[in-house]
């Protein structure tokens, strides 16, 4: 037998109380004078005799109340045989505290009395026990075993976050840390256990001892904005850019006129509503006329009561004020490739010789077109790396009588083969890839009278060690316009010159100018519009001329300024903003004072959808593996887990005999006369 409460137990040394009063109690008598005493003594002896038993039985009683009283205070409980198998218990405990735990249940937030649980849970145990309390943060102070009260101190600290991880996650997470210490190991996840994140192993396991304790609320309605994105790749000013959105009812009910409106750079504008069957989702357009180049913000948003955070949605996006190319030639450009990049809306384009190259301006353009370029140095073919990874694609279109070698050079640096040999032969292209960028969306139909490219002559080249896309093809699946992707970006590879009487491409508008075009506006297609917070969260950026000691700035439109954490990778500077984006927005990026990027960040929409599992499905589902407790209100799980948790408990039964004994004790004194 054991006590919850051993402490109590130093009252046992109230006992000496009664014993002394029994050993020095004297009682006063009056003489009275007798001429015999010899009767008198008789009655004495055999009085005393009856007094002294009656007092010990008496003393006895309150002794044993008294004690009796005492243990019960110190809740008296037998450990089951499992509990006995180690002095010391590894407890691992998860609280769900996802925006879905917001919901109510008898009018309290079920995050509250997930944290009420586990204090209880913990409280239950001993001093000598050792905690790990996990939520969805998975913050570094909550890898680790803790003592009692830290434990219930990290508990109190718990509040809403956007992060969402599986419960499987979560679950192998404390596994792998609560088995490294001896002990018992048992194991308790506190959720509402949405169906979104339910991927808990369904198997058996002989070293943790887990338990599911479900809190389950009202079912609410909820309609989210789940994503956006354009149609077009590239935004333009003074034009109607049409952004797609999907808007999802997770709710079991219709849902009628919800009102949306976009905000774009601060100014609201109405959409109009709409109506929503339950579990429907349907797909909206919004016209964005962008007025300025440079970053734009953009929120939509759509009424909906009581779930809230997923009503708002967070873009930013960059529009240029015009495309930059740059032409590379031997000499003097190609003249119906200048016309093309000429028609281009919006379009600068700059011209320089082999011969004099300013490789300082690579990093201003978009796209750098090599003009039936045969021979490129050691020192060209570096730069191009360098500039791919910065966010500029390269598009090569190799000379009639070019340099094997040097071509190879450049193609292995960038990861896209060897040349072998340059043929000449007649040939046409048979098919064109409209699920690649380039041509994707151009067509509303590739008709099988389409004028394609053909060629007097092709450099055959051996595939690279980067993932290569053919874009153009010839009937013998040889590329004549393939696709490599460098870092974020791509070396596009034309397989035959430029000049005219090598190929007709430039002479075929249908398709080369829709090329050159989307090649351009392909610079920063790895840009996103919106991230998720807990996902997405490193971002690379140029240098921009950033030394060792300049630091990036991440700035909220709340006025926060924080400092993420960032490091230099080559030419490039990474940034992990993972501890830094706690809420939903848009985020500017600064060096210096100068705005270098932007990032919109919303919260997961896995929490979107509200469904759970029901107990009863829980039970079917893990009943064979885990142990699911049943649902309680808080009082009454307190007394039920506390009960559970001490083994059999006594003190009722100590409290029933404490009564028993001053039963006796009363009865003694009032019906036993001497």
């Amino acid at each position: 037998m054991q006590f919850l409460f051993p402490w109590f137990l130093a009252a046992l040394g109230t006992l000496a109380i009664p014993i002394i009063i029994h050993l020095f109690y004297f009682k006063r008598y009056k003489k009275v004078y007798f001429s015999s005493v010899r009767f008198l003594k008789e009655v004495k002896d055999e009085t005393s005799a009856r007094s002294k038993l009656k007092n010990l039985l008496v003393l006895i009683a309150r002794l044993a109340a008294l004690a009796l009283l005492v243990m019960a205070f110190a809740q008296p409980f037998i450990r089951t045989s499992a509990q006995e198998k180690y002095a010391q218990n590894q407890v691992g405990i998860f609280v769900d505290n996802s925006y879905s735990m917001n919901a109510l249940s008898q009018d309290i937030p079920l995050i509250s009395q997930a944290k009420q649980r586990a204090r209880t849970i913990i409280e239950s145990y001993s001093n000598q026990d050792r905690f790990m309390v996990l939520t969805h943060d998975f913050d570094g102070r909550y890898m680790r075993m803790v003592h009692q009260e830290e434990a219930i101190t990290l508990i109190d600290e718990i509040q809403p976050t956007a992060s969402v991880h599986t419960l499987n996650e979560a679950y192998q997470r404390i596994r792998s840390t609560i088995l490294k210490f001896e002990g018992n190991h048992p194991m308790y996840l506190i959720s509402d256990f949405q169906r979104s994140i339910m991927d808990l192993p369904n198997l058996p396991d002989t070293l943790v001892k887990s338990f599911l304790i479900p809190l389950q609320s009202v079912q609410e309605r909820n309609v989210a904005i789940d994503s956006a994105w354009f149609e077009s790749p590239a935004q333009w000013i003074g034009q109607p850019n049409l952004l797609k959105f999907k808007i999802r009812n997770y709710g079991d009910q219709a849902i009628q006129e919800a009102r949306i409106s976009v905000i774009q750079n601060n100014q609201s504008k109405p959409l109009g509503t709409i109506n929503l069957a339950a579990g429907e989702s349907k797909i909206d357009t919004a016209q964005i006329i962008i007025d300025r180049a440079g970053w734009q913000d953009v929120q939509l948003e759509i009424t909906d009561f009581p779930v809230q955070f997923d009503d708002k949605l967070f873009l930013t996006f960059n529009v240029n004020a015009r495309l930059n190319v740059l032409v590379i030639s031997p000499s003097v450009a190609n003249d119906h490739l200048l016309t093309a990049l000429q028609s281009l809306p919006s379009t600068i384009v700059a011209h320089q010789s082999l011969k004099n190259v300013n490789y300082t301006s690579f990093a201003q353009y978009q796209l750098i077109i090599l003009d039936d370029i045969n021979d490129i140095s050691s020192g060209l073919a570096n730069e191009l790396i360098t500039v791919l990874g910065q966010g500029t694609n390269v598009l090569l279109f190799p000379g009639p009588t070019a340099d094997i070698k040097s071509l190879s050079d450049f193609a292995n640096q960038a990861g896209a083969g060897s040349y072998v040999k340059f043929e000449k032969k007649n040939i046409t292209v048979s098919s064109i890839n409209t699920h690649e960028f380039t041509f994707k969306d151009v067509y509303s139909k590739v008709s099988s009278n389409m004028r394609l490219p053909s060629t007097q002559g092709r450099y055959i080249r051996n595939k690279g060690s980067k993932g290569e896309e053919n874009i153009l093809t010839f009937p013998d699946e040889v590329p004549f316009l393939s696709k490599i992707k460098v870092d974020n970006n791509a070396l596009y590879i034309c397989s035959s010159p430029l000049q005219s009487e090598w190929s007709d491409l430039s002479r075929n508008p249908e398709i080369f100018i829709p090329m050159i075009f989307r090649m351009a506006l392909n610079k920063n297609k790895s840009d996103k519009i919106m991230r998720t917070i807990g996902q997405d969260e490193v971002i690379e950026l140029n240098q921009y001329g950033r030394s060792s000691e300049d630091i990036i700035h991440l700035k909220s439109k709340s006025g926060d300024d924080l400092i993420p954490q960032q490091r230099t990778l080559g030419t490039r500077t990474v940034v992990d903003l993972s501890q830094s984006i706690k809420a939903a927005g848009n985020y500017t990026l600064s060096l210096k004072d100068s705005i270098i990027g932007k990032v919109a960040f919303n919260f997961n929409r896995k929490e979107s959808d509200l469904s759970t599992l029901a107990e009863d499905q829980i039970k079917t589902i893990y009943g064979s593996n885990f142990e699911v407790i049943e649902q309680r209100d808080t009082a009454a799980f307190d007394a039920w887990f506390k009960n559970k948790q001490n083994g059999q408990s006594y003190w009722k039964w100590f409290i029933g005999g404490t009564l028993l004994f001053l039963l006796i004790e009363s009865l003694l004194l009032r019906f036993w006369k001497i």
